[in-house]
């Protein structure tokens, strides 16, 4: 689960969250969505559900913050 969170998070999520980036509300949204999907495939695969959201927002704190 590890790599391919990781691996989402290194080629697809800076190009989804460049476009959702343009309105703040919906980045927070959008980060939520990733932590929980990832989340819930941590439980689905067996695993602790905290793991899988410690994976999601380790991936996802490697982005620039947006500048206002």
């Amino acid at each position: 689960m590890l790599p391919a969170a990781l691996l989402v998070s290194r080629y697809v999520l800076p190009q989804v969250f460049r476009v959702v980036a343009q309105v703040p509300e919906v980045l927070q949204v959008g980060a939520l969505a990733w932590c929980f999907s990832v989340a819930g495939l941590a439980g689905w695969m067996g695993l602790s559900r905290e793991m899988g959201a410690l994976v999601a927002g380790v991936a996802i704190s490697t982005f620039p913050t947006p500048s206002t």
